[in-house]
């Protein structure tokens, strides 16, 4: 248009203090975010913890046969003594929840203790990392099993939970949860699969039909990291679903039969068909991802299942020929020995 613009010119400050962090300083920060989300947890425990005994523990202290004890007998069988602040008179200990709730929370804040003593460079391996933040969240975890074991099994006293550590307490708490599921079923049996499944880390608070990150589903995901039998018959209890598909990476629409066969978890396989997973209609496919994989035992365990071994894919290539192109010669030789079909061909299969 011919006509001059407007030229406008902005102050900057350039900070020439500014430098890249030193790999030290980077480690010496993972450490503190670590710790202060150990304090988060800490503070998240001990909220928990309270609501957990709320409106619980007036009759169950009633029924509790060890809320008193002499102080000497406590001592003498090795009880700490730092434990019995505002409990004791000196000659009797009486046990209360409040007191509970302060042991419980000094477990896991000896965890924390731990990993604020360790160098930085603890916190630099990808393993002992994780084997750091697995211990923080067993910390958050075991205290709550702890409180609610009590509350729950009347033939525990508060006495022996005081006494023993919160993580040894969580596994009682678990292993008293496995012993009752056997006398339930319906609703009652599948809520308290859920609820082990979470205790457990197999599913978070969503449950077992939601897809993680990866698209995989929890019994999708276990299918593939070769989970025991009792882990997949939870998940199974608690609702989980052998025709649902998994969207993720290399299981992308493959069911969990067909993941467990993909990754060479025999086992997994066997225990998947004794808990429902259909093998007559897609352990074909199982078969043929295990055998292009060269998992001779997920192949022959399949076939004494009646998987059918004979039937091309949609592509028309069999698990023979799978297994030869990709040179699974040990592969081949079971197909033989179970007298695959060299000439079997076809256009579809149903997955």
């Amino acid at each position: 248009s011919g006509e001059e613009g407007v030229v406008t010119f902005v102050p900057v400050r350039i900070n020439a203090n500014l430098k890249t962090e030193t790999v030290e300083e980077l480690v010496e920060g993972k450490k503190k975010r670590h710790l202060d989300a150990f304090r988060y947890v800490l503070l998240e425990l001990e909220r928990d913890l309270k609501l957990a005994a709320k409106g619980r523990t007036e009759d169950r202290l009633k029924k509790d046969w060890g809320i008193t004890q002499p102080q000497s007998r406590w001592v003498q069988s090795g009880g700490d003594r730092s434990l019995l602040a505002g409990l004791s008179d000196g000659t009797t200990i009486t046990f209360t929840v409040a007191g509970l709730v302060r042991k419980l929370v000094a477990d896991a804040r000896r965890v924390r203790d731990r990993h604020a003593a360790r160098p930085a460079g603890d916190y630099l391996g990808e393993a002992r990392y994780r084997r750091l933040v697995e211990e923080m969240l067993e910390a958050g975890a075991a205290p709550l099993s702890s409180m609610r074991l009590w509350l729950e099994n009347e033939s525990i006293s508060i006495e022996h939970v005081m006494r023993i550590s919160c993580f040894d307490l969580h596994h009682d708490y678990l292993s008293f949860l496995y012993l009752g599921l056997g006398w339930l079923s319906g609703e009652a049996r599948a809520s308290r699969a859920l609820q082990l499944c979470q205790l457990t880390g197999l599913v978070g608070d969503e449950g077992v039909a939601v897809e993680d990150a990866q698209g995989m589903t929890p019994l999708t995901r276990a299918a593939r990291d070769g989970a025991g039998e009792r882990a997949l018959r939870l998940l199974v209890d608690a609702g989980a679903k052998m025709n649902q598909r998994s969207r993720g990476a290399n299981g992308a629409g493959y069911l969990p039969l067909q993941v467990a066969a993909t990754y060479g978890h025999v086992d997994v396989v066997r225990v998947l068909a004794r808990l429902g997973a259909n093998v007559k209609n897609h352990g074909g496919l199982a078969v043929r991802l295990a055998a292009q994989a060269g998992h001779v035992e997920v192949v022959e365990a399949l076939a004494q299942l009646n998987a059918d071994f004979d039937t091309p894919y949609s592509d028309n290539t069999t698990p023979l020929f799978g297994a030869s192109h990709n040179g699974h010669i040990a592969v081949v030789e079971a197909l033989g020995r179970l007298k695959a079909n060299v000439n079997a061909t076809a256009s579809d299969v149903e997955r």
